[in-house]
């Protein structure tokens, strides 16, 4: 089983388009083939409030043209607590959205494993995924996870980037960008991964 996985915290949308904070990182998760691109703020992502929306940016390629990419979201959310929705774009989302987006996904956020569909591997494509805190519940968590799966390789983090600790007011959300892959070998190798804040 190969596996790129990047633990990122999510990006901040506040009741608009989304604006690249000032704090914003991108990073980037660079396996052989596959290639996942993280827009957040770490900071914004510490705690959510109430009818406030959440934004977090992947973008997801490959290096070589042949075959199709498919996406998932793998969600982990207190009961009740957030609803999301999951929109793709064919270019990276700007500070008024995206012309072309496509809705793939909206509606409450359960646990489980939402698929999202495909892309083919000589497509550029970016996901955001945006969730809301929809009720007043200390303690509410939301971990989301977005699966590119395709173009075995062998790679992965260890997540140290991702604040697995600390307290909000109004619950908060962890968001992963994991790049999975099926392929024979045993062997298990960090990627290359960049970071700019």
């Amino acid at each position: 089983m190969h596996a790129v996985l990047a633990s990122l915290v999510a990006a901040a949308l506040a009741l608009g388009p989304f604006m690249p904070h000032a704090a914003t990182t991108v990073e980037v998760v660079q396996g052989q083939v596959l290639r996942l691109e993280s827009v957040q703020d770490v900071d914004a992502m510490r705690s959510m409030v109430v009818g406030v929306p959440v934004a977090w940016d992947v973008g997801v390629s490959a290096s070589e043209p042949d075959g199709t990419i498919a996406i998932a979201l793998q969600v982990a959310a207190t009961d009740g607590a957030f609803r999301g929705d999951v929109r793709a774009c064919p270019v990276a989302w700007s500070a008024d959205g995206c012309a072309a987006q496509e809705m793939l996904f909206s509606g409450p956020l359960q646990d489980g494993t939402l698929a999202l569909g495909t892309q083919a591997a000589s497509q550029t494509r970016w996901y955001r995924v945006q969730v809301e805190l929809v009720a007043e519940s200390p303690g509410a968590r939301s971990d989301l996870v977005v699966v590119a799966s395709g173009s075995g390789e062998t790679v992965a983090s260890d997540g140290a980037t991702l604040p697995r600790t600390g307290s909000a007011p109004h619950g908060w959300l962890v968001a992963a960008a994991l790049l999975a892959c099926a392929a024979g070998a045993a062997a298990i190798a960090r990627p290359s991964r960049r970071r700019s804040p």
